[in-house]
């Protein structure tokens, strides 16, 4: 099953456990918006059913979303929000506007080790210096348990796919209990990748930043 069909929207809905928006509204949303300081923009890389969407429409923050899944995509247009159908390894719709926050959700462990490459060579070009990228990936149980999981994203494959980019990861806990090792037993504990882009600012930046109001309309 590939995540750009209509049958793994299917999926992903059917999958999600009872009471999952109030946890994420309430409990590990405002904990990753600890990160996004400021009222720049955030980009939802594989922004899905539109949760984070929600979250930062509450918090009366722009948001844009971009998934390749056209159903996904066009169930949260109708919600409202900014969508565009795209693939988070190429961000054409993006047209080389930068952004200074980015969150990757759960998207990662989708992908084959090339497309992850491609996906880091892109948010090199466009996250902007000091920006923030977060990446939430399963631990080891939980990406077990998905049968369209592809790759296990852990610290050390990150770190070498990194290696020789203005790209690190700055900081890194698993969620909801940050203990190593937990991961291994219980399939909700997610690790977190707070990603920096050391990139020095020379001279005017290259590349407009992002600007919600010039998007194209959904």
């Amino acid at each position: 099953m590939r995540t750009d069909e209509k049958q793994y929207s299917d999926y992903l809905e059917a999958k999600y456990l009872p009471g999952r928006s109030l946890y994420l509204r309430w409990i590990f949303y405002p904990k990753l918006f600890r990160a996004f300081r400021g009222t720049e923009t955030i980009v939802d890389l594989g922004c899905g059913t539109g949760e984070f969407l929600r979250h930062c429409r509450r918090r009366k923050r722009d948001a844009i979303g971009i998934d390749s899944n056209e159903t996904l995509a066009n169930r949260c247009r109708k919600d409202g929000f900014k969508v565009e159908i795209d693939s988070i390894c190429e961000l054409t719709s993006l047209k080389d506007q930068q952004f200074k926050y980015a969150v990757c959700d759960n998207v990662l462990e989708h992908l084959e080790i090339r497309e992850i490459t491609r996906f880091f060579e892109r948010i090199e070009a466009l996250l902007m210096p000091q920006g923030t990228l977060v990446c939430i990936v399963p631990g080891r149980m939980g990406f077990k348990k998905d049968p369209t999981h592809k790759t296990y994203v852990s610290r050390q494959l990150l770190n070498r796919l990194l290696e020789g980019s203005t790209l690190n990861v700055r900081a890194f806990y698993y969620h909801p209990f940050n203990l190593s090792g937990v991961d291994k037993y219980f399939y909700l504990n997610m690790q977190v990748f707070e990603i920096g882009n050391a990139r020095k600012i020379v001279g005017q930046a290259s590349n407009p930043s992002l600007n919600p109001s010039v998007m194209p309309s959904c």
